[in-house]
């Protein structure tokens, strides 16, 4: 078997920080392009892993799966398990879950509205005045207008002279 050495090349706390912020980016971009073109989507989605790769690997490899990370470092020397679970685990599924939560809205205390696309009410607001309360001084009577009192709803004269 093939000697390995250790992916991770900074410190533990650092490692979770790159590899959560490295899943963060790439499922936030997944979920953002789910619905655009794949000519959009492929391009995108490639240079967003190279530039990733790029900058996170020197510190981590830049895995950002966990599934991965697993069957290629932790057999290696270097760490203990907990260290790679906590670098390799933890951060790219926090990160993911943090993704997914602001796509979705529901970090309420961060942001206090969507910041990707947003969602259109079913039912439709009265862009006018709020309609006055019972016994306001000016809702007009039973048949009348407050204003025109000698005219219909149709504009004639209720009253011929």
């Amino acid at each position: 078997m093939a000697e390995c050495s250790s992916a991770l090349h900074t410190s533990m706390p650092h490692g979770t920080l790159v590899e959560g912020a490295c899943a963060f980016l790439f499922h936030l971009t997944l979920l953002r392009l789910q619905h655009s073109p794949p000519a959009l989507r492929v391009p995108a989605v490639a240079l967003l892993v190279t530039v990733l790769a790029y900058t996170a690997g020197p510190f981590t490899s830049a895995f950002f799966n966990p599934a991965l990370a697993s069957a290629v470092t932790f057999r290696c020397s270097g760490h203990t398990l907990l260290e790679y679970v906590q670098v390799y685990w933890l951060g790219p599924l926090t990160g993911m879950v943090l993704a997914v939560l602001l796509y979705q809205g529901n970090l309420p205390w961060l942001f206090q509205k969507n910041l990707f696309y947003s969602q259109k009410s079913k039912y439709r607001t009265p862009r006018g005045k709020a309609a006055p309360g019972p016994g306001h001084p000016q809702i007009p009577a039973k048949g009348g207008s407050s204003r025109d009192p000698g005219r219909s709803r149709a504009g004639r004269a209720l009253h011929p002279n």
